[in-house]
């Protein structure tokens, strides 16, 4: 294509060989009267003809280059937010396979702790009983005359022991049972919160990133419109309400995206709402109304992933 320059250069070229051919009748004397010559191509004509042909060819360069940019641009914002919802799944795994971990090794040590108070409790027992049963044989051993009830005193006090040992051991049982389940129930709760301020911090993350967007970009503001009209098309009025900024973005938009709106209709109304927020859209139809917000589609991205993990 031809540059500025190059169009300048053309239309001095023809003014100056404008000013050349008008000298030169002057100075020329008139020719003798012949049959009639064929008239000339005016050379002011053809310069004018030639820049308005080069000025049309540059103006469609620079508007095909302008589409092409948009384009690209749109694409590059549609990867960003797939890239961030990515990000946030990948998050909410790894929290979740490190809670797991960190559950199971506190699990066996408790297992661990238990095994060790089991047996201390055992021992314990079984040292009081002995003692016990010392002391009373010692006891009915000092009278000869009352060797029968020593033996006797003897098988009470092992009988004895051992059902204490036995009741100290089921209760100690009971006990760490009950310390168990409630470990449990604790870790279940714990990990469920912890899970849920995970996707929470990570679905606030992905909307402020979309919100940034919207805010700066007004090509992200005509994407989330056009994906939400696009299965609505011969629609008798459309009516968007957007924040006032959003609403100047697409009065300003350029002229591809408005030829696109008119295949949903040719009645297209942008209603400026000063208590909307940036991100936030409503589309009106005859039939239906439709939440088109930035938070809007973000709970249906949620709710959408609380069901398949379920």
């Amino acid at each position: 294509m031809r540059s500025l320059p190059n169009i300048i250069k053309a239309s001095q070229a023809a003014a100056g060989g404008y000013r050349k051919a008008c000298l030169d009748e002057l100075v020329a004397p008139p020719p003798p009267p012949e049959d009639e010559p064929v008239a000339a191509e005016d050379p002011v004509e053809a310069g004018m003809a030639e820049r308005e042909k080069i000025i049309r060819s540059a103006k469609r360069e620079m508007e095909e280059r302008k589409a092409a940019e948009q384009r690209d641009l749109v694409q590059h914002r549609e990867a960003a937010i797939r890239d961030a919802l990515e990000q946030a799944r990948n998050i909410v795994e790894s929290a979740r396979q490190y809670s797991m971990s960190r559950m199971r090794e506190a699990a066996a040590r408790m297992n661990e702790e238990c095994v060790r108070m089991k047996i201390s409790s055992y021992e314990e027992g079984y040292s009081s009983g002995v003692k016990q049963g010392r002391k009373d044989g010692e006891e009915a051993g000092r009278a000869e005359g009352y060797r029968e009830g020593y033996q006797e005193g003897c098988r009470e006090g092992e009988k004895k022991g051992r059902e204490e040992i036995l009741a100290a051991d089921r209760q100690r049982q009971e006990e760490i049972r009950a310390l168990l389940e409630t470990m449990e129930e604790e870790k279940e709760k714990t990990l469920e919160k912890f899970e849920a301020g995970i996707e929470n911090l990570s679905f606030e993350i992905a909307q402020k990133v979309i919100r940034r967007e919207v805010e700066r970009e007004d090509t992200a503001v005509r994407t989330i419109v056009s994906d939400v009209l696009e299965a609505y098309r011969n629609q008798e009025w459309v009516k968007i309400r957007v924040s006032p900024n959003v609403a100047e973005l697409l009065v300003q938009a350029d002229s591809g995206w408005i030829d696109s709106m008119k295949e949903v209709s040719g009645n297209i109304r942008i209603i400026p709402c000063p208590e909307m927020k940036d991100g936030d859209c409503r589309v009106e139809l005859p039939d239906r109304l439709v939440d088109a917000g930035v938070d809007t589609q973000m709970d249906r991205i949620r709710e959408a992933l609380e069901l398949k993990t379920q």
